[in-house]
């Protein structure tokens, strides 16, 4: 029998040849994923993890690459781990982790757990209360929500002169950087839900369900907030030329 396994997409993924590490969010709680599970805070609590060969191969006989730990932080289920750079099957997955990118998807094994069904708006969700995650892994394909790579530790520095950074705090990354991943990040988000509409549509299934409307209200709102905050420090570089010309035409 196949271990049972779950699967999250992350991002984008940056990583340091040197160490292998990562820092991603796997899993978000207390949110109805995609298959109709939802994870509750406290499921998951701190426990030590091996970081499986590419598509949970290790449950098939190949070598684990790595190994780490998998917390909760908030509603982010985060795993932070490292990559056996020192052993060829461990650098060969770090390496097809890396050149994936922002395409590479997650996974961990649920082989144990404790969980119980309930009816939430005419769906059925499986509600998991506890479960013993023995390893994660990169997949192919996933199915989470909001999963996403927090950091890379180690990452090289980046060059001064470029963008601004925050007061105060070590220089990781590019301001403008910072823009476009969160620009793209919006994009992302829109283009998945409205294939998730899409497919539950066409299934039958109706609109979006009530957990993720909830959470697509809060990104909008969050967005008009900060969309009234950027326009505050907005500038019209044109005005002062503007300006100029109608002086010369009074």
């Amino acid at each position: 029998m196949d271990t049972p396994t779950k699967r999250f997409q992350l991002k984008s993924f940056k990583a340091d040849e040197e160490k292998g590490q990562v820092t991603a969010v796997f899993a978000t709680l207390n949110a109805i994923d995609h298959d109709g599970d939802r994870i509750l805070n406290g499921a998951i609590g701190n426990q030590t993890v091996v970081l499986s060969a590419y598509g949970h191969a290790s449950w098939h006989g190949q070598l684990p690459v790595g190994k780490g730990r998998v917390f909760e932080d908030g509603d982010d289920a985060v795993f932070e781990g490292q990559f056996f750079l020192d052993t060829d099957n461990g650098k060969q997955n770090f390496l097809t982790v890396k050149n994936v990118g922002e395409l590479q998807e997650w996974s961990f094994a649920l082989p144990d757990m404790d969980w119980q069904m309930v009816e939430e708006d005419g769906q059925h969700i499986r509600e998991i209360k506890r479960v013993v995650i023995p390893e994660v892994s990169p997949v192919l394909m996933g199915a989470g929500i909001n999963t996403r790579t927090l950091a890379v530790k180690g990452d090289t520095p980046l060059p001064r002169g470029y963008g601004e950074s925050v007061p105060g705090k070590p220089e990781q990354k590019r301001f403008l950087d910072h823009v476009e991943e969160a620009v793209e990040t919006a994009e992302q988000v829109a283009s998945r839900a409205a294939k998730v509409h899409e497919l539950r549509e066409d299934k039958g299934k109706g609109p979006l369900t009530a957990a993720s409307q909830r959470r697509l209200t809060v990104l909008r709102d969050a967005l008009k907030a900060t969309a009234a905050t950027i326009d505050t420090m907005l500038v019209d570089h044109n005005l002062e030329a503007r300006e100029i010309a109608a002086s010369f035409e009074e």
